[in-house]
């Protein structure tokens, strides 16, 4: 049994007229200087569904990076997306370790261009480590090369080249 989810893609933005159907391993294309033989036109559309099954009890949240409109559908909730700069993302959803979920990803592109689809997700675990205190020196070593004279431009000494000092480092 392969593992991934079933895509089919169509020749439309309306998911009309199918074109390919074939198991994913992961939601992850990107084409800038063409598309495939089976997305043939500018307008097409894309939907991957398959079963979820987390490693991990807690939060989840999906990222996408993806120029058109998109949709995931959890359990037939459709999540909320949450934009930020170029990659999108969902609202955190609380999933348990070892349940299946029912899971749905669209997309539809209905201009000319580039087209685009990577899709992850971020564990409780990374989100363990973003919120991990992370020490930091206050201090650190600077070499100022050689013949050349520094000017420190928050104490306005001057120092001479040629040397490590112990400099500040900025939080």
């Amino acid at each position: 049994m392969e593992t991934g989810l079933l895509a089919r893609y169509f020749k439309d933005a309306d998911r009309k007229r199918l074109s390919r159907e074939q198991v994913d391993p992961n939601i992850d294309f990107v084409w800038y200087t063409g598309r495939p033989d089976y997305v043939t036109d500018s307008t097409y559309a894309v939907r991957w569904e398959g079963k979820l099954i987390p490693k991990e009890s807690g939060k989840h949240q999906f990222h996408m990076l993806c120029y058109d409109r998109k949709r995931i559908i959890l359990n037939g909730d459709t999540l909320r997306i949450v934009y930020s700069s170029v990659e999108q993302y969902t609202e955190p959803v609380m999933f348990e370790r070892g349940k299946e979920y029912s899971f749905v990803v669209e997309t539809e592109n209905r201009s000319t261009g580039a087209a685009r689809m990577p899709t992850f997700w971020k564990t409780p675990a990374m989100f363990a480590s973003e919120q991990a205190n992370v020490v930091r020196e206050k201090t650190r070593a600077v070499y100022l090369p050689a013949h050349h004279a520094w000017y420190d431009f928050w104490t306005g000494a001057v120092l001479q080249g040629g040397q490590t000092i112990k400099a500040d480092a900025a939080d």
